[in-house]
């Protein structure tokens, strides 16, 4: 990992701002299960890194959730989930990774057909958009008020984007948006390195967050030298 110690410090402080907690807590060892009142009624996360496992829990559930894992070592994400889908009210809901980039990793060579979309590019966008999931068609409205958007065309088509949400001052998100006919291309990798590489010339952390299922982008982010800091796993209440 080409990370240092003050990129650990400011992803680990951003992830206590996330999570409403100390950043000491991420240098610790164990399980840690803390109320948080904006969950009531609703979901329930549990946050996995190398060190610690993290259970945000809402108010009402604090002292059963303490009973149910109750438990030394430090717990598994699969072993969080079985214990809490043992509980009544808890339903398994979906699992994140969250990886992040080493800043002084070297990047492949860009491809050149990749370039930066301006407005004049929205109906070409409009028509991606109108292809694909509604989250992220979601996603993908966000896009033009991004400094960091690239795009892949093919003639006049739109095959992929790509494009950097800031979290704050020196941590941004990458999304990827790649056409459904074109998903296991490397259209969506080479959109990718080119918006890695506009968000390292500005010193930005560079974090990836996709569904565990999502084995392509799973490959993607690994090919690339991505690094797994956290799991999450999130679950219903009812």
């Amino acid at each position: 990992m080409n990370f240092q110690p003050s990129d650990f410090k400011e992803i680990d402080r951003y992830w206590a701002d996330r999570l409403n907690c100390s950043p000491r807590l991420f240098q610790q060892t164990g399980n840690f299960i803390l109320a948080n009142e904006s969950l009531s009624g609703g979901i329930l996360i549990t946050t996995h890194t190398f060190n610690c496992t993290i259970v945000q829990t809402p108010p009402e559930l604090l002292s059963a959730i303490e009973e149910q894992l109750n438990v030394a070592p430090l717990l598994s994400p699969d072993r969080v989930m079985t214990a809490l889908v043992k509980m009544e009210r808890v339903r398994l809901g979906w699992r994140d990774l969250i990886y992040y980039f080493p800043p002084d990793l070297p990047l492949p060579p860009q491809n050149l057909a990749v370039r930066a979309l301006t407005s004049q590019d929205e109906a070409a966008v409009a028509e991606l958009l109108s292809l694909v999931s509604a989250e992220e068609r979601f996603l993908g409205l966000l896009q033009f008020e991004q400094e960091c958007t690239v795009g892949l065309f093919q003639e006049e088509v739109l095959l992929a984007i790509a494009f950097l949400v800031l979290k704050n001052a020196a941590l941004a998100e990458v999304t990827m948006i790649t056409h459904p006919y074109y998903r296991k291309s490397e259209l969506g990798r080479d959109v990718m390195i080119a918006v890695i590489r506009r968000g390292l010339e500005r010193r930005w952390l560079i974090q990836y967050t996709l569904r565990a299922q999502d084995q392509q982008s799973r490959q993607v982010a690994e090919s690339l030298g991505f690094w797994l800091y956290a799991t999450q796993q999130f679950f219903y209440l009812i």
